[in-house]
């Protein structure tokens, strides 16, 4: 039961310190709005043009790819260093897991999504 009350008292405490923070942030935030205040810092760079630019999705497609492959090549680093104590179950499993990544490239080629133009 003590330390029921301890974790009780704990999660006020954290909620009471998420709320005064949040209310001192906007009481104690600088209001005066100026030019310079909201333009971009560039350390004394004149600006050419603006800062917000539209980036095409496949950007997108292909960042993921990437992030999606290096996760799974990164799963892959354990096997290779113990394939030789292996039994054969988990060399299965290791194949049956890079069909999987050869299905999502073929996948991926399939719809069009890794193709440039």
């Amino acid at each position: 039961m003590n330390n029921l009350f301890i974790l009780i008292i704990f999660a006020l405490l954290s909620l009471f310190f998420a709320i005064a923070s949040v209310i001192l942030g906007f009481v104690c935030q600088y209001k005066d709005e100026t030019k310079e205040k909201s333009s971009t810092y560039e350390c004394g760079v004149q600006l050419f043009s603006d800062a917000r630019k539209q980036y095409n999705l496949r950007f997108f497609n292909y960042a993921l790819f990437f992030l999606m492959f290096d996760v799974e090549l990164i799963f892959l680093y354990p096997f290779a260093m113990n394939f030789s104590q292996l039994k054969l179950y988990a060399i299965f499993e290791c194949v049956l897991f890079l069909l999987l990544i050869l299905f999502t490239v073929f996948y991926a080629v399939k719809q069009n999504i890794l193709r440039w133009k």
